[in-house]
């Protein structure tokens, strides 16, 4: 599944409705500072503890000074992620401080009486936050609470239902003069005279907006939470999208994806030939590198292939004088795996990094005279040599082939009249008395194991379960002894 995030511009609001907005933004932010307090007692507990921090629900009657009842869910999920966010850097950093979402005048009183007791950076801080508004979230999308989003006669217009009023503040509304229809449940509002807790804001949605609106109605998105905000003077409604993501290709080769000093090298392996391209950043920053993800995708799409990645979390090392560094690398990799599905590509393959730029991508062998000799690679075991920016790419475009046709090796000793197996990739270790039909025992044991439910099977036996289902068994069979 993957998520996506579509942010809808409100139509300008009437000066009623817009007062109403600033107001549900200070009740929303002055509920959630008096819930972010009254945790702090509790946030100490879960840390001397070493618990995970859950808001208690007694915090959440802090929202009801502020008539805060509609945002209780949010104001707690809001509140649980900042206190947990808060408590893991403190893990990590030591000096993190407490979070605070608004500075009261209490507050600053405080600091400017005893001014030079605090550092200039945590004056400026408080006074940022000085009755700052923050945004309103809405945890969930239904029609009769939090949020939903309605579409007009026609589809000539789309509005956003949102709940920002309790019962004691609801107010008086003309009834709408449009038939409006939920695009997610399809119910049609029926509108009356009298008090309502919720505003019908409509929403200028453009070209792309109306795309993904459209995928809701189809029953191919499905809305989550949202959050209201203002900038620079315009509201806007952001939603959360989930999507179904489309059953995966059989992919017709392997694309390995390495790194060069200047940006990737990309090998495509469809187990008989190979084929090389390499691709730069188009400038810099985030976008570039956005880019240069959108052109591996689509390279990927075209050949209907499956991506090869190194896996920057084991033993992955900058290259020498590289101005494409590995963060660079990892930021392109991680939206590989964001994509891949999106796209109906299988999901991308992490390949451990050490020692990968030493590996010979043929026979794989690692040891002292592989590597870079000048600008080729160059294999002092089985003697092969190429462009040394390619030799990454082609390891990683073979691995998944070489994994598959590798046989599991397993390790047999004799003591006392038993044979011992030991098979590292299963994780056993199984004695039988010595006969000549002790290894069909052991083979046909393994194979009574991997038809064992996923749930009682460790990570490394269902790995190899996955292996034995994807693939025919080489010759000689799965099982080799030694």
């Amino acid at each position: 599944m993957s998520y996506r995030t579509v942010t809808i511009k409100l139509l300008t609001p009437t000066a009623k409705k817009r007062q109403v907005l600033e107001e549900a933004q200070r009740r929303y932010s002055m509920a959630l500072e008096a819930i972010l307090r009254a945790c702090r007692p509790y946030s100490r507990q879960a840390e001397e503890e070493g618990k995970l921090f859950f808001c208690p629900r007694e915090v959440l009657k802090k929202a009801d000074a502020f008539e805060a009842q509609p945002f209780k869910d949010a104001l707690q999920r809001d509140a649980q992620g900042l206190v947990r966010g808060y408590l893991t850097r403190k893990k990590r950093e030591k000096r993190s401080t407490y979070p605070v979402c608004r500075t009261e005048k209490e507050d600053l009183e405080r600091i400017l009486s005893d001014w030079d007791n605090f550092s200039p950076s945590e004056i400026y801080t408080n006074l940022d936050k000085y009755d700052t508004l923050r945004p309103v979230s809405f945890c969930r999308y239904a029609g009769g609470r939090d949020y939903s989003i309605l579409r007009g006669e026609k589809g000539r217009r789309y509005y956003g239902k949102v709940y920002l009023l309790n019962r004691s503040g609801a107010l008086e509304w003309a009834p709408s003069e449009d038939y409006l229809t939920d695009i997610y449940t399809g119910e049609i509002l029926r509108e009356k005279r009298g008090k309502r807790r919720y505003l019908l804001l409509p929403l200028d949605a453009g070209p792309w907006q109306r795309e993904h609106l459209l995928l809701v109605e189809k029953g191919l998105a499905v809305p989550k939470n949202a959050l209201l905000f203002e900038k620079n003077g315009a509201y806007y409604l952001s939603v959360r999208l989930w999507y179904r993501d489309p059953v995966p290709c059989s992919p017709a080769c392997t694309l390995g994806v390495g790194r060069t000093e200047k940006g990737l090298c990309l090998c495509a392996w469809d187990g008989e030939k190979e084929e090389f391209w390499h691709m730069e950043p188009a400038g810099e920053g985030k976008d570039a590198l956005c880019r240069l993800a959108g052109d591996v995708c689509r390279l990927a799409c075209r050949l209907s292939a499956l991506l090869v990645v190194e896996n920057t979390a084991r033993g992955s090392k900058n290259l020498p004088e590289a101005s494409f560094s590995l963060a660079d690398y990892r930021f392109v990799t991680k939206l590989l795996c964001q994509r891949a599905p999106i796209l109906g590509l299988p999901s991308p393959v992490p390949i451990a990094g050490s020692g990968l730029y030493q590996k010979c991508p043929v026979c794989a062998q690692r040891r002292q005279g592989n590597g870079r000799q000048g600008e080729r690679f160059f294999c002092v075991s089985c003697g092969h040599s190429q462009p040394w920016e390619q030799a990454a790419a082609a390891f990683l475009a073979r691995s998944p082939g070489r994994y598959q046709s590798s046989r599991l090796r397993v390790k047999v000793t004799r003591v006392g009249g038993f044979l011992r197996f030991r098979c590292p990739a299963l994780e056993v270790f199984w004695q039988v008395r010595e006969s000549p039909q002790g290894k069909e025992w052991f083979c046909r044991r393994a194979m009574e194991l991997l038809e064992k439910p996923d749930g009682e099977l460790t990570p490394r036996q269902r790995s190899v379960k996955k292996k034995l289902q994807s693939a025919p068994p080489p010759e000689g069979g799965w099982f080799y002894f030694v």
